[in-house]
C-alpha cells in the first residue's frame, strides 16, 4: 500500500522544520510528503521549499490564508496518490519507527478503517517555539485516558467522552475518506467531527500499542483558539 503524509502549516517557521525531519527520518522510506503553506505571514513557505529541493519527495503547495483549514486539509489529501494517508501537524514530532508500525499494522487488520499511536504529550514553553516542558496534570489525565484507547471497542465505547484518535498520529485509508467525503467544516474539531460520523457507520479503528509520537499542546493550538 503507497502512503502519503500531508502537513498543513501556518506561520509555523520555528517548528515545521523539526515536524519535516521527522518525517523524513522514518524507517519507512517509501512515500510522498505533501506539505500545504496556508498562507504563512513568516517564512514557513520558505523553509518547506528547503526542504523539498533536497528531497525528491516532497511536494510544496500553497493556498490562501482566507481559505477554511478544512479546506486546506481536504486539498491536501486529495492532491495526494497515496493508499494510505498519514496526518502530521508543523509542530509536533514523529518517532522514526512511526509510520512502518502503522502501515503493518493496518495490512494485518483489513477490518480497521484507520489507526493511530500511543502519544506523549508535551508543552510548549511559547508559541512557535522549540522548547518545551512536562504538561500540567490534567493534560498527564488525557495522554492516560488516550493511550488507554487502544482496541475497537474502548475506541467506540468511549468516542464521546472526547476525541479517542489524536489526529496527528492517524493514518487512514483513502477509500474511507473518499467514502465518508473527507472532513467536514462544523463549529468544532473537524477531525473528531470525521471520527464520529464513522463510529456511528460502523467503521472501527485502533491504535498501535507503542509511544510513537510527541504531541506538542501550546496555548495558541487550533483547538484552543
Amino acid at each position: 500500500m503507497s502512503l502519503s503524509i500531508v502537513l498543513p502549516a501556518r506561520d509555523a517557521e520555528k517548528t515545521v522544520g523539526m515536524a519535516i525531519e521527522s518525517c523524513l527520518a522514518q524507517t519507512l522510506p517509501d512515500f510522498e510528503l505533501i506539505l500545504v503553506d496556508h498562507g504563512s505571514e513568516d517564512h514557513t513557505f520558505s523553509v518547506m521549499k528547503k526542504y523539498a529541493r533536497r528531497d525528491s519527495r516532497i511536494d510544496v503547495l500553497r493556498k490562501s490564508r482566507s481559505a477554511p483549514f478544512v479546506s486546506v486539509l481536504n486539498f491536501a489529501w486529495q492532491e495526494s496518490r497515496g493508499d494510505l494517508i498519514a496526518r502530521m501537524d508543523a509542530d509536533d514530532f514523529s518517532y522514526p519507527a512511526r509510520l512502518q508500525h502503522q502501515v503493518r499494522f493496518l495490512a494485518e487488520h483489513p477490518d480497521l478503517s484507520a489507526c493511530g499511536t500511543l502519544v506523549r504529550i508535551r508543552k510548549r514553553r511559547a508559541a512557535n517555539s522549540l522548547g518545551h516542558g512536562q504538561p500540567d496534570q490534567g493534560y498527564a489525565n488525557h495522554e492516560a485516558w488516550l493511550n488507554s484507547l487502544v482496541t475497537p471497542e474502548r475506541i467506540a465505547a468511549e468516542r464521546f467522552i472526547d476525541s479517542p484518535l489524536t489526529q496527528p498520529t492517524v493514518v487512514i485509508r483513502r477509500s474511507a475518506l473518499e467514502s465518508f467525503g473527507g472532513y467536514a467544516d462544523p463549529t468544532w474539531a473537524e477531525d473528531y467531527d470525521l471520527w464520529l460520523r464513522m463510529l456511528e457507520a460502523g467503521a472501527q479503528f485502533g491504535k498501535v500499542e507503542k509511544v510513537l509520537f510527541d504531541w506538542f499542546d501550546s496555548d495558541t493550538r487550533a483547538t484552543r483558539t
